[in-house]
């Protein structure tokens, strides 16, 4: 039963691999409003501050999408990758000029990074704004620590998180 208790907990690290520790962000929301200066240091000059109004935000894969403005009107499409790795494309509407965008979410929430297109670079940060950790924890629940238990066992957990996709629950035998 032990082996069976043990594959239990190594399937649900496996299954959610930061949620071993309670509130362990697991992923940014960005759902709000941002400005940001982007500074350019080649082939351009001068600050550029923009206003991001993120308004979509997929919490499952870290997608999300939004729309902004500074001299033009823009739509933004990025993705968060490793906890606080963020990339996003800013495309100007009226025109076919575009910025790539990589860059880290600080503990703080704050953002910077460094952007990029075909005749153009520099750097960028938030002025104001800030990301939000969304929240997941989870427990085990039964059969208790150390207990011993024979024959049929019911299993207890459950997972705390701010959304409400379902969630699947493995036990595999042998996996301990």
């Amino acid at each position: 039963m032990k082996k069976l208790f043990a594959g239990f907990l190594l399937a649900l690290i496996v299954l959610l691999p930061s949620v071993a520790s309670a509130n362990t962000p697991v992923h940014w929301d960005l759902t709000g409003i941002y400005e940001i200066d982007f500074v350019c240091t080649s082939g351009c000059s001068g600050t550029y501050p923009h206003v991001m109004d993120i308004d979509y935000m997929d919490m499952d894969n870290g997608e999300f999408s939004g729309t902004g403005t500074d001299s033009h009107t823009w739509t933004v499409t990025g993705n968060i990758s490793s906890c606080s790795d963020i990339t996003f494309t800013i495309d100007y509407d009226s025109s076919d000029y575009y910025v790539n965008v990589v860059g880290t979410i600080s503990n703080d929430g704050s953002m910077s990074g460094t952007w990029d297109n075909p005749t153009q670079a520099g750097y960028w940060e938030t002025t104001k704004g800030a990301a939000t950790f969304f929240q997941r924890y989870a427990e085990i629940t039964a059969p208790e620590e150390d207990e011993i238990v024979y024959g049929s066992v019911d299993f207890g957990a459950y997972l705390a998180d701010n959304d409400y996709d379902y969630v699947d629950w493995a036990v595999r035998k042998g996996t301990c």
